[in-house]
């Protein structure tokens, strides 16, 4: 049923959008105490966006072959 969900309203597609990311972690805040930090963290993702997907394409690769070669 949650996965039926997650396609039909395109939520993987849908995080490419910063105003959707806002409202999922500040989503993830209000429901939980201990994560209140994520609260308003998109500023941060979206301030130093460049930067951070620079380090993830130099991340990812190397995270992908450490998972082919199950030795993460």
């Amino acid at each position: 049923m949650l996965n039926e969900h997650l396609w039909s309203e395109r939520w993987l597609e849908r995080y490419r959008e910063m105003d959707f990311i806002q409202r999922v972690l500040n989503g993830m805040a209000s429901r939980r105490p201990k994560l209140d930090a994520l609260r308003d963290s998109w500023h941060d993702l979206d301030t130093h966006y460049d930067q951070l997907e620079t380090r993830f394409w130099q991340f990812y690769p190397q995270m992908m072959m450490q998972a082919k070669n199950k030795t993460l």
